[in-house]
């Protein structure tokens, strides 16, 4: 049996990270009884080529992905699994959707309006549901001191790490800078209460250039993220 679940589409789809200048995260308090199975699903990843999507300020690389990561969508779910299956305390599947099966609702964060995506039909046979969508990939050109300064802090996109290790880098040198951002929120099919929800973003830095093994660590940082701090996650 299939569970319908219809939501108001908006006119115009907003990345959770186009409504406020960071990441935000919601974590449910009140979800602590670890489901008996999960169901993952994603839409493809975009690569970014250019400065479309305002990552960050800096000098775009406008070269594609890696072969080995192509097609994007095969490496995104065999990556994501391979987190998985180290991290998760439950039984779960993964599977890629087209995009027209996800659509986007609003809620209220930090008094701001945040879109988030939400499968338009999901299977009784699953007790959560993850939906991973908006998943944009970019890198560019930067220096190793400014991301030695940023510390901790680099993935997050706070600003308070920066400000903090700036003078402890080596400036001159430089590499490149691979991020991914997406938003994502967890469901309880048979309530159909939202879950824990919200955008995440994650980088990783290349002392020369990027390859697969930067876009891997980044993709599992994210993911770590994602599931931290809920019952599926092996806290």
């Amino acid at each position: 049996m299939k569970l319908g679940i219809k939501f108001i589409l908006f006119a115009v789809v907003l990345l959770l990270v186009g409504c406020s200048s960071t990441p935000k995260q919601f974590k449910d308090a009140s979800w602590t009884q670890k489901p008996a199975n999960m169901k993952t699903v994603f839409t493809q990843p975009v690569f970014v080529p250019d400065s479309t999507l305002s990552f960050w300020k800096g000098e775009y690389v406008k070269d594609s992905l890696p072969d080995e990561m192509k097609p994007i969508s095969d490496w995104f779910a065999k990556n994501l699994d391979n987190t998985f299956k180290f991290n998760l305390s439950t039984h779960y599947s993964i599977a890629e959707v087209a995009k027209d099966q996800v659509s986007s609702f609003s809620v209220k964060l930090d008094g701001e309006d945040v879109s988030l995506p939400k499968l338009e039909s999901m299977s009784d046979s699953f007790e959560v549901y993850l939906v991973i969508d908006d998943i944009s990939m970019g890198k560019n050109v930067k220096s190793s001191g400014m991301n030695a300064g940023m510390g901790p802090n680099m993935g997050s996109g706070m600003g308070t790490g920066m400000g903090v290790g700036m003078g402890f880098g080596t400036m001159g040198s430089s590499g490149e800078n691979v991020k991914i951002i997406a938003r994502y929120a967890f469901f309880d099919v048979k309530t159909r209460k939202l879950l824990n929800f919200g955008s995440v973003e994650k980088s990783h830095f290349a002392e020369k250039k990027a390859i697969e093994h930067d876009w891997v660590d980044a993709l599992r940082d994210l993911a770590l993220e994602i599931i931290g701090q809920t019952p599926v996650g092996q806290n």
